[in-house]
């Protein structure tokens, strides 16, 4: 390799990891405000209990029963736990702090080496002596160890994300094939033994005969509703010829129909007749349908907000609510077989992006995109 492409190849690491460090860096400044405005708030609920508690010890009276103020004492309550909560968080995110900062020394140290060696080489002496090849040799192995290292911290990733994959592939396959088994084969062989009784019952019985058939029919109902449920969380029919506007309204409308005690607002922005490729218009289906359950689910809202906006190149998507907003480490907290975590996977394979930020009492907001090429 000639000492010009060597640079290059320098060249092509050093903005790999400049950008890294950019993104890092903005984040780690996002994390510490977050963190100096829960000090901010820190402080003030310890005053303000230092207040309440003042006040609390001055209305005592060693010569008369203790005389509590239900308001005062529940509004200290209240400030107690917002401190314990804002602790908690506090806790989190001086550790994702920590975290951050480690990997941003890593990588200022990736990057000095990378400057340091390409500087040597811009400043190589150009005599084709022997001590000359070992040093351009020495800083070719040098860029390709750190050229090596991006890949393997790239493939770790990739394998990461494909175990989960699977996971979850496994898991949802696990759930259809128990419910399968529970509501569908063993009522069914319930049902062929009960059968082989009306064969008799008929002749001997019939009264007692029509009274089995009924039950036999309602038994049949609950079977093809189960079936019908299974069939449908499988989007059997999906139909990737409609424009995806009017898959989009039915999916509204049914959540609508479900859940009646919310107000949901939306707007879609894209072309009437745009139709998506069946992958791509099924993810945002799927992905819209997880959302929406979640807000159902966990938040306590009443208010929803989905903005969607469709063009020729990408698809940009947007779900607020007004609820009691999910927790930073919500991915924790929630099992790895969680819906949560496959959304995280589709957009992982759609090569697009996904952010959920929440706020106690104020709510949650859901943003994603990807291409859909």
């Amino acid at each position: 390799m000639a000492p010009n492409d060597v640079i290059t190849v320098l060249n092509n690491m050093l903005d790999y990891f400049n950008e890294l460090h950019k993104s890092d860096k903005s984040s780690l400044q996002a994390h510490k405000t977050e963190l100096f405005e829960l000090n901010v708030r820190l402080e003030e609920l310890n005053k303000t209990k230092n207040v309440y508690s003042i006040n609390s010890n001055f209305r005592k009276n060693v010569f008369s029963p203790i005389i509590k103020d239900a308001e005062d004492t529940e509004k200290q309550s209240e400030i107690e736990n917002e401190i314990e909560n804002l602790n908690t968080a506090k806790a989190a995110l001086d550790d994702k702090l920590l975290n951050e900062e480690i990997s941003l020394k890593a990588i200022e140290t990736k990057i000095k080496d990378l400057e340091a060696a390409k500087e040597a080489l811009e400043n190589f002496n150009q005599k084709e002596s022997e001590a000359d090849k070992k040093e351009i040799e020495a800083l070719k192995y040098q860029c390709l160890k750190v050229e090596a290292e991006a890949k393997l911290s790239a493939r770790a990733e990739l394998m990461k994300h494909g175990q989960n994959i699977l996971m979850l592939d496994a898991f949802e396959k696990s759930f259809y094939s128990t419910i399968l088994d529970n509501r569908v084969i063993k009522e069914l062989s319930s049902n062929n033994h009960k059968l082989e009784m009306l064969r008799y019952l008929i002749t001997t019985n019939p009264e007692k005969a029509k009274e089995e058939i009924d039950r036999l029919i309602e038994a049949d109902t609950k079977i093809s509703e189960t079936l019908g449920s299974l069939l449908r969380k499988m989007h059997y029919d999906f139909d990737d010829s409609k424009p995806i506007a009017l898959q989009i309204d039915s999916l509204i409308m049914k959540f609508r129909d479900r859940h009646p005690e919310y107000v949901l607002e939306s707007n879609v922005i894209c072309d009437d007749d745009q139709k998506l490729s069946y992958i791509k218009a099924l993810s945002l289906v799927n992905l819209l349908e997880i959302f929406l359950d979640n807000i159902a689910k966990h938040s306590d809202a009443t208010q929803i907000n989905i903005y969607i906006e469709i063009d020729k190149d990408n698809i940009n998507a947007t779900l607020k609510d007004n609820g009691n907003g999910i927790s930073n480490d919500y991915l924790n907290k929630y099992p790895w077989y969680s819906s949560l975590h496959k959304a995280y996977e589709i957009i992982y394979l759609l090569n697009g992006k996904l952010d959920i930020h929440g706020e106690e009492k104020i709510g949650t907001t859901v943003t994603f995109s990807y291409s859909i090429k």
